[in-house]
């Protein structure tokens, strides 16, 4: 039996996470500050509309104030 596959059936035995089944809408960096001290983050989301200037305070407040490693996905 190869590695992977090996490691695969490990991988399968463990206790599946729960899925995330809600989204968490923030329009300015209050809000973002708020849902970060509010809910379990699991990845932050940036539109495209927002300007360089806008994402770059948003990517720093969302990894200093959301739990550690939070990733932050910018369109």
């Amino acid at each position: 039996m190869s590695a992977l596959i090996r490691n695969r059936s490990k991988f399968a035995a463990r206790p599946s996470r729960p899925q995330v089944t809600s989204v968490v809408a923030a329009t300015n960096l209050l809000e973002v500050i708020k849902a970060c001290e509010q809910q379990d983050i699991d990845l932050a989301v940036l539109g495209h509309v927002l300007n360089v200037n806008e994402k770059s305070r948003i990517t720093s407040t969302v990894r200093s104030i959301c739990k550690r490693g939070t990733p932050v996905l910018a369109l």
